[in-house]
């Protein structure tokens, strides 16, 4: 019997991605998750994590829990680094006894955005100090001689709020419904992806063992302002509370890739759950959001 223990189950995409794996054992850290086989974990305390996978004893592991906030690494290295690389060190060693199989989330920030649409196989040189953990991160899992998938990804964006948190998504719909002035940067290309999508790919890559390195994202290359001007006409907010501006114009501590969208062309050739453009992306959000509010 395949035991799979989901690390990060009340985040963005760990919360979609646990209603996919009904069975599993999911881990939370700040945001209880109230259903059966649920465990509060911090991640970076190594000994409960080894305490909780000699008790639960799980097959296959997924690391969705990570430390995203770019600023907030890069004033706190030392705990971005005990949070996106350190337990790792601690799955490998217990899935190579196991002989189990890891499927890790990783970002499209280990690369450094000079050229944008990034093939798995490119080279990577992060930037800022979250990218070089989740980099670091990559490299334990390739030196690791286990079963492995990475799943790099970018901008993950979703109606939910379930750590408390806002993505990208919720800030934007939530200033422009109360008609407050946002800037957008220009000059900052990526890839976002709605986290149900993501979901469904990460767990048809469970399902049919899928290993190595895959990309899935959007298949756009968007700006910032480009992503929330499309929010703006899907539900008919005032474009003109959007402001452009450039990167330097943010009062950012890390710095960001200029571009660092992603090619998905493995994924398109392995996976039934396609990647999609962003405006298709926003428009199912919108449905969501209608199926979801009462009549």
């Amino acid at each position: 019997m395949n035991k799979v223990l989901l690390i990060g189950g009340s985040g963005l995409l760990g919360s979609v991605l646990s209603n996919l794996f009904e069975d599993a054992f999911i881990t939370y850290n700040s945001t209880q998750i109230n259903r059966k086989n649920s465990f509060k974990l911090d991640i970076s305390d190594s000994e409960s994590l080894k305490f909780l996978l000699q008790k639960l004893e799980p097959n296959t592991i997924i690391v969705t829990a990570a430390l995203t906030d770019v600023d907030r690494c890069e004033t706190n290295p030392e705990m971005a680094r005990s949070i996106n690389t350190a337990p790792l060190s601690i799955i490998i060693s217990y899935l190579r006894e196991r002989k189990g199989r890891l499927i890790q989330v990783s970002t499209d920030y280990v690369f450094s955005g000079e050229k944008g649409n990034y093939m798995e196989d490119d080279g990577r040189n992060p930037i800022n100090v979250y990218g070089k953990t989740k980099k670091d991160a990559e490299d334990l899992i390739y030196a690791s001689n286990i079963d492995f998938t990475i799943v790099r990804t970018s901008g993950i964006f979703g109606t939910n709020e379930s750590t408390g948190k806002t993505n990208f998504f919720t800030w934007i719909y939530k200033n422009l419904k109360e008609g407050i002035n946002i800037n957008l940067v220009t000059d900052q290309y990526y890839s976002p992806v709605l986290n149900i999508i993501l979901a469904k790919a990460i767990h048809e890559i469970y399902d049919n063992g899928i290993n190595g390195t895959i990309h899935f994202s959007s298949i756009d290359a968007v700006s910032r302002l480009d992503f929330g001007n499309m929010v703006a006409d899907i539900f008919n907010f005032n474009r003109e509370l959007i402001h452009p501006v450039k990167m330097k114009d943010i009062p950012w501590i890390a710095r960001r890739p200029n571009n660092s969208s992603l090619n998905n062309d493995k994924a398109f050739k392995y996976l039934k759950t396609k990647p999609m453009n962003v405006l298709r992306e926003i428009n199912m959000i919108k449905e969501l959001m209608n199926h979801e509010r009462p009549a």
